[in-house]
């Protein structure tokens, strides 16, 4: 019964798309799209990988592939895709039994005439299962075969929206702003103590706190911080790092603030205010957003700064490692395009391409020239043009800019390894920005146990990180 009590927690609160997640794109129009959510830049184009690699070697591990084993052969592949059409001779007809299988019927004539004379280019045209291969993997990159919107052959192609304030501001100093999200709960009392001579507040801490207060605390330096009822805190133990910071007068804390407006209890809030309590999703939107009137509704904080600092001719850069573009969303119709970064980093598209201008190809069928494919296809077809404009400059950015130390090379550490490269290569030039804004989750603090033991590892993990990135 516990097992299964737990695995339902885990399927009904862990593992989920966002019922209420809506694209940067469909804010206005209030609309939603959960699946969205798992959509950055490294998660298409691995999927993309992982798709290209199958249609020609079935299932194996090379090329992202999907496979559990095995090069990049159909002999060394655990599956192979049998599809065989009648006949190979007609292409448009093949064209039209891919586009009825794989689209329900949805691709367009035009779309359907575009894959076809990519089948019979010269680099692909004398072997036809090479040719049929292309027609897979380009309805396979389509946004008919990734949404059910029908085409609208009379929407004028978007392509891929970029900023150019006329009053460009190249001058100015770099500057960033990180967003580190402790996801699941981690309060300002797991992390900032009042010592024992704020007797009142100390006594009262103690007391709320119970079992999991923090006995052995690392005190800061005359740290009045502007509190009424205590002048004297102190950091968890396992932070001395941050100690450190405070100390050097290199750090400042904002503690135990929030977005609500008004005093509320939990039988009345939801009559005086409009933030979205009691539950992990909306409060991290609501912390993200800081937006408690609902003014800008579907933005969020640092995305209204990028917004503001454009304006004025700063070249900004939005980039969230593995997050969603929400959490850095704007106003602006016009912003440059968030970039949305696992912690794989960057991936290379489709090294080894069945012709030399598929990603071409694959950009025109995704609307940079030619019809759109209804909101939901839109979605699709924006952040894939964004992933493939994004992958080729970002990959000769990161390789020019090492990092002088050697971070961990997964979670928090890479998260910050990736931040550290973007950063230098923005000082030394190779990136054109001088506003960053970056957007870095940090899970695991959704405690319901071992509250002591939990946060002295993630605590141990996220001071040893920050010491490496400072």
């Amino acid at each position: 019964e516990k097992i299964g009590q737990m695995a339902y927690e885990q399927a009904s609160v862990f593992s989920f798309f966002r019922p209420e997640y809506t694209p940067v794109e469909l804010v206005k129009l209030g609309l939603v799209a959960p699946e969205a959510e798992v959509m950055s830049s490294g998660k298409i184009v691995g999927l993309l990988n992982g798709i290209i690699s199958m249609v020609k070697y079935g299932l194996v591990k090379c090329n992202e592939g999907f496979g559990v084993y095995g090069e990049c052969t159909v002999t060394n592949s655990s599956g192979v895709i049998t599809y065989q059409p009648s006949s190979l001779v007609n292409i448009n007809a093949v064209v039209q039994d891919l586009g009825d299988s794989l689209t329900g019927g949805r691709l367009s004539t035009k779309k359907s005439l575009d894959i076809a004379s990519a089948m019979s280019s010269p680099a692909v045209s004398s072997d036809p299962q090479k040719a049929l291969q292309l027609g897979l993997q380009l309805i396979a990159a389509s946004p008919e075969f990734h949404s059910t919107s029908r085409a609208n052959p009379q929407a004028a192609p978007k392509g891929t929206p970029t900023a150019s304030p006329s009053n460009e501001n190249t001058a100015a100093p770099y500057k960033a702003v990180i967003h580190l999200a402790l996801i699941g709960g981690c309060d300002s009392f797991n992390v900032l103590v009042p010592q024992s001579s704020c007797t009142a507040l100390h006594n009262q801490y103690m007391d709320m706190r119970g079992g999991i207060a923090q006995v052995n605390t690392l005190p800061l330096s005359g740290s009045d911080g502007g509190s009424t009822s205590c002048k004297s805190f102190a950091v968890h133990n396992y932070l001395p790092f941050l100690q450190k910071m405070y100390n050097d007068q290199d750090l400042a804390f904002l503690a135990n603030v929030g977005v609500l407006t008004v005093p509320c209890g939990k039988t009345d809030c939801e009559k005086k205010t409009l933030t979205e309590l009691f539950s992990h999703n909306s409060m991290q939107d609501e912390v993200n957003r800081l937006d408690p009137n609902k003014k800008s509704v579907g933005t969020a904080s640092m995305g209204r700064m990028a917004d503001a600092l454009q304006a004025y001719g700063y070249r900004t850069s939005r980039t969230t490692v593995d997050s969603t573009p929400s959490s850095l969303g704007g106003r602006s119709s016009m912003p440059p395009p968030i970039v949305t970064l696992d912690q794989k980093g960057v991936r290379p598209f489709n090294t080894n391409p069945s012709v030399p201008n598929m990603t071409d190809l694959i950009k025109k069928l995704n609307g940079e020239s030619g019809e759109q494919c209804g909101l939901y296809g839109e979605i699709w077809s924006t952040l894939l043009r964004q992933s493939l404009n994004q992958t080729d400059g970002l990959l000769k950015v990161l390789n020019s800019a090492p990092t002088k130390n050697t971070f961990p090379d997964q979670g928090l550490g890479k998260r910050f390894k990736l931040t550290a490269q973007l950063i230098a290569a923005a000082v030394n030039g190779t990136r054109p920005v001088n506003r960053d804004f970056f957007f870095l989750p940090f899970e695991g603090f959704d405690t319901h146990s071992d509250v002591t033991v939990t946060l002295e590892e993630k605590f141990a993990e996220l001071n040893a990180t920050l010491f490496l990135f400072v």
